[in-house]
């Protein structure tokens, strides 16, 4: 049979072709090869390609190669997939698909534009096939049927640069606090062995000294001796290093910062914070964007993790190292104006006192000297305890406090944390504060000062006549522009009183009528005459009731303030030569 069929096949009179050989050949009629071919280029030129498994049912049992042998002999070739052949017309939808995508710096997903047969790994390989003419970076496939442009992949990673930013200053904020709170910590545990070996060191010399034979205690040298200078030495040395670095607040803010951040060690800490988790970054994705799939979110998510927490750790060290460095400046700059008012209150404190002295030589007015310092006391002194209580609570508990809302309340309570060696002094400082004499007080601050390293100094004679000038000029500029009777007297009173004593006073409202009766035997009598007939004006009004007529007239009321702004504001030189006469 296989003989006879090859020799009609041969001479062509029978249509067909023999595939095989012998007993394993195979006799196929040419209507059937026609039939096929004609049914797989319809099929294919009508849908615009054509699943492999449609050639496996039309029994060709090498699809790839029936196709490369029947459909690429023009110029347009089919694209050969995974599960199909794709015909170039249907590629180049997608090709416009995409070109519009990222055009518009959006997405698409290609299995909404393809024929059901086609399958995820069909789907990825005509992206891919599209992408080929493209940079690499200009779009991303995801989930082998999704395609994003890059600027679009982008713009969903801005969506977080806010929350990047707050994330970076929270955990710049704890870190500078957890980074004080250690070097206070190691500060404070370095300054208790310090004072334990001290006093150790003493409790060995002491008992030598005691066990030690007459000749040996009695003599200048010996290694007690030469330990002790060396311990005198070492403490000298410390002070001045302590000077040297301008007290608190010097450049020892930016040593612990660079050493926080710097080296490999500072960097790692960095390199190993997480932003957002995958999970938390997909929600985020899906509730700023509209209409995007749950499978394109969650791969999208998983991309941007990485780039976000890279981003992340820059932003964070970035923002804690100018927040170090601001903090460091700003703390600086907090500690220098601190300090400054600080000596200008202890300044003006010594200053007052001397006023209260002046007073104090009169027996007669015993009760105002202690009016004065306890007016004192309460105010500017009771204004200079709050704020060393805030540095130190600053300093050592790195707990910042506002002094000047600081309450005896809230005193008390930072006493009781502060260090031993710091809370006895601060102690026995506010007990004086209820003292009937500011000198105990201004003794204690003294002692305060040396023992915390404040430098509290008192002010020259140059100082003091600067002060008193602007003190003198301050007041008196007050009173000019001063309408109220009793605000006006209770200036006068004070720039009368600096006038004629040569020294400052504080005092409250209360104090201005005995302060009038002290200047009395001191002043003309013309001009106690004028302050005395305003005062006795100023205690009428306040005694009369709301709705009755003033006893004096306007007019009368403004010349007799006119008189004593006169003899507020009238020359030192002028009044000695009016006392004098």
């Amino acid at each position: 049979v296989y003989t006879v069929l090859q020799e009609l096949t041969a001479e062509g009179r029978v249509m067909g072709s023999i595939q095989g050989r012998l007993d394993k050949a195979q006799f196929i009629p040419e209507i059937f090869t026609r039939t096929q071919h004609n049914t797989i280029t319809s099929s294919f030129n009508q849908n615009g390609f054509i699943e492999f498994d449609t050639l496996t049912r039309l029994e060709i049992p090498d699809a790839s190669k029936f196709l490369q042998r029947n459909l690429m002999s023009g110029t347009e070739k089919p694209l050969m997939l995974t599960t199909v052949a794709v015909a170039p017309s249907l590629v180049g939808q997608v090709e416009a698909a995409i070109e519009d995508a990222i055009s518009t710096n959006t997405w698409i997903d290609v299995a909404t534009l393809l024929p059901t047969p086609f399958t995820t790994a069909d789907c990825q390989g005509l992206l891919e096939h599209c992408l080929k003419k493209r940079r690499r970076d200009v779009a991303h496939i995801f989930c082998e049927q999704y395609l994003a442009s890059d600027q679009f992949v982008q713009n969903c990673g801005q969506l977080f640069k806010d929350t990047m930013q707050i994330e970076a200053e929270k955990y710049a904020a704890s870190k500078l606090t957890a980074d004080a709170a250690s070097r206070s910590m190691a500060a404070a545990i370095v300054g208790e062995t310090a004072s334990g070996l001290r006093q150790d060191r003493r409790d060995e010399r002491r008992r030598k000294a005691q066990t030690a034979p007459k000749s040996a205690a009695g003599g200048s040298g010996g290694a007690n001796s030469r330990e002790v200078k060396m311990q005198k030495s070492k403490d000298k040395k410390a002070t001045g290093s302590r000077k040297r670095g301008g007290g608190r607040g010097g450049d020892d803010d930016m040593d612990d910062v660079s050493s926080s951040t710097g080296g490999s060690g500072g960097d790692m800490e960095f390199k190993q914070l997480e932003f957002l988790t995958v999970e938390r970054i997909g929600k985020t994705l899906g509730e700023k964007i509209d209409g995007l799939d749950e499978e394109l979110v969650t791969e999208l998510a998983e991309y941007l993790h990485r780039p976000l927490t890279r981003s992340y750790q820059e932003v964070a060290r970035s923002v804690f190292l100018t927040s170090s460095s601001s903090t460091g400046a700003s703390r600086r700059q907090h500690n220098t104006d601190t300090m400054n008012r600080l000596h200008s209150l202890w300044v003006n404190i010594t200053l007052f006192e001397k006023g209260i002295l002046a007073v104090e030589e009169d027996d007669e007015f015993a009760d105002l000297v202690r009016k004065l310092a306890s007016h004192l006391l309460k105010t500017l002194c009771t204004e200079l305890v709050n704020i060393v209580c805030s540095l130190l609570a600053e300093e050592h508990l790195m707990l910042p406090t506002d002094p000047d809302q600081l309450t005896p309340e809230g005193r008390a309570s930072i006493l009781s944390k502060l260090p031993n060696s710091v809370r006895q002094p601060l102690v026995e400082l506010s007990k004086n504060l209820n003292h009937k004499s500011v000198q105990p007080f201004i003794e204690e601050m003294d002692s305060v000062s040396d023992h915390l390293n404040l430098q509290l100094k008192r002010a020259n004679k140059k100082k003091e006549l600067q002060i008193s000038h602007q003190h003198r000029e301050t007041l008196q500029e007050q009173l000019r522009e001063c309408s109220d009777n009793a605000l006006a007297l209770h200036l006068a009173v004070m720039v009368v009183f600096q006038n004629t004593m040569h020294c400052l006073v504080h005092a409250p409202g209360g104090c201005v009528p005995s302060l009038i009766a002290f200047l009395q035997k001191r002043i003309p009598a013309d001009d106690h005459f004028s302050l005395l007939t305003l005062q006795q004006l100023v205690q009428r009004k306040l005694m009369a009731p709301q709705d009755e007529v003033a006893p004096v007239s306007e007019e009368d009321q403004k010349q007799c303030l006119d008189e004593v702004k006169a003899v507020a504001t009238r020359k030192k030189s002028q009044a000695t030569a009016t006392t004098a006469t």
